[in-house]
């Protein structure tokens, strides 16, 4: 089976969902995906790397609007923190992921 970055970390978060934080482990993510644990390190350079990916990713699930004509930015924001609040609460352990996390310039 031939894997890319993005199938390595939806699997992740699959495997986050199902497992989470404290189970999920590249020798587990190998054996979901079908493949040996080095291969990997082919996408990502450590656990770190691919957390930080993961996190990425779940951020990527809210839509980053601008702000609407006539709404302030007080009310833009808080819209903006539920979103986040609901997809946090949408993965299991996700506040876990995003606490030990590096997000990228997408977050």
């Amino acid at each position: 089976m031939k894997i890319d970055r993005s199938t390595v970390v939806a699997a992740a978060l699959h495997l986050l969902d199902e497992v989470g934080l404290d189970q999920l482990t590249l020798r587990r993510l190998a054996g979901k995906l079908d493949v040996q644990a080095p291969a990997l390190y082919w996408h990502f350079a450590n656990k770190q790397e691919l957390l930080n990916e993961m996190a990425d990713a779940l951020t990527r699930e809210i839509p980053l609007r601008p702000l609407a004509e006539g709404e302030s930015w007080r009310d833009w924001l808080a819209e903006r923190m539920r979103d986040q609040r609901r997809m946090l609460n949408a993965h299991r352990d996700a506040a876990r992921l995003f606490v030990g996390a590096r997000p990228g310039p997408s977050a």
